[in-house]
């Protein structure tokens, strides 16, 4: 269901070869907004992989909780963007990917929940108006 869906959205065909470390934190270290498409797309293709691959997860990441901060660290600034507008797929296949990873983002800091909470909230409550706008023609 998941792959189908990423298919769809064309999320599933990613560009980043995940067994070069380099390459995959080259991606994420200078994050532009005009490349918000790619860097939520290969979010969700490299968590499919890891998913998929427990080798790679080893050989990206030293443990389980350094992906956890690059997973919270790259959902954060997404989140914090919140006045970009964000194409439908783009809102639900992160959405997705949140659903999927929201317990791993938040683990080990007790004050990350609410940050996400917080964020998430703004994010939702910005990208409503304009898909409604859009529904209607308006935007």
């Amino acid at each position: 269901m998941a792959k189908n869906l990423l298919t769809k959205c064309s999320f599933a065909d990613n560009e980043v070869n995940f067994n070069n470390k380099g390459e995959v934190f080259a991606l994420f270290q200078q994050k532009k907004l005009n490349r918000m498409s790619k860097y939520i797309k290969e979010l969700i293709a490299l968590d499919n992989n890891l998913r998929k691959d427990k080798k790679l997860q080893k050989k990206l990441f030293s443990d389980l909780s350094e992906y956890n901060k690059f997973m919270a660290s790259n959902s954060e600034w997404i989140l914090d963007k919140s006045q970009f507008t964000f194409t439908k797929d783009e809102i639900h296949g992160f959405m997705l990917y949140l659903s999927k990873n929201a317990a791993y983002i938040v683990q080990g800091n007790k004050d990350v929940p609410s940050k996400f909470d917080a964020l998430l909230k703004k994010f939702i409550a910005d990208q409503a108006p304009r898909k409604e706008a859009k529904d209607l023609n308006l935007a």
